[in-house]
């Protein structure tokens, strides 16, 4: 079964800023094995799903920049870009959303 590890270092600082930016670096090894399996079942039986993952590289690196704007110290408007990269494995994402706190 494999092990997977992740480092990540942001540059966000705490802020009472409207605008607040970041950006992010990273590193993600898997420590054994190259595919990811996850283990589950329903609540009060067995653990008897199992879904099997992709392939990945063994080390990729993972890059992040995104921009949040607070309209209230509830309230806060966000959007991320990620990216992850490695020998044949890539992927990139995006999202915006908002964030309340109650």
């Amino acid at each position: 079964m494999p092990y997977d590890t992740f480092l990540f270092r942001s540059a966000a600082r705490p802020s009472d800023a409207a605008f607040r930016p970041f950006v992010g670096l990273g590193l993600r090894a898997q420590i054994k094995g190259r595919t990811t399996e996850a283990i589950g079942g329903y609540a009060g039986g067995p653990l008897t799903l199992l879904a099997t993952g992709a392939q990945r590289a063994a080390v990729v690196g993972t890059a992040s920049a995104g921009l949040s704007y607070r309209l209230t110290s509830g309230v806060e408007f966000f959007t991320t870009i990620d990216a992850q990269s490695g020998e044949d494995d890539h992927r990139e994402s995006a999202s915006a959303g908002v964030r309340i706190r109650f």
